[in-house]
């Protein structure tokens, strides 16, 4: 008898941990979905500064600079449990959690290549934000490529 008491508190961790791991999954993917709406909206605001005759490059250095700070813990925005399969839609491919040293590789190259915009903006020669900002496209398509599903 006095050993299930000490069986049942850890059957009892095991049940919450699963269920809080759960729905931690669906929780990250409800935190990370307003993430990238915002990298997007950051994205295109830059964009569009750039179609501009005389494009205003403290403001494009500020917004690269706000979306470096936001895709710098892009990784953590997928625990496991988080992708496809675990009840909330996602448009994430399981291949972020089957090949995660590539995710982050990636991952590392957006933000190195937003980096680069922030550099070129704060110079203010338009030829080189536009070309960095080339440079942020092209890492984002390299990820949409392996690990969006749409």
């Amino acid at each position: 008898m006095r050993r299930s008491w000490l069986i049942a508190p850890l059957l009892l961790a095991v049940i919450v941990s699963s269920a809080s791991a759960a729905g931690d999954g669906e929780n990250a993917i409800r935190l990370r979905q307003p993430k990238f709406r915002t990298l997007v909206k950051l994205h295109r605001a830059v964009k569009a500064e750039l179609m501009r005759p005389n494009p205003d490059a403290v403001l494009i250095a500020r917004l690269a600079g706000e979306e470096a700070e936001l895709v710098r813990p892009l990784v953590t925005w997928f625990p496991n449990g988080s992708g496809p399969g675990g009840g909330e839609e996602t448009y994430a491919m399981p291949e972020i959690w089957t090949h995660p040293q590539d995710f982050a590789a990636k991952a590392s190259a957006l933000e190195a290549a937003l980096g680069r915009l922030g550099t070129a903006a704060r110079q203010g020669a338009p030829d080189s934000i536009r070309a960095a900002q080339q440079s942020v496209a092209a890492a984002c398509q390299a990820c949409h490529d392996d690990y969006l599903n749409r």
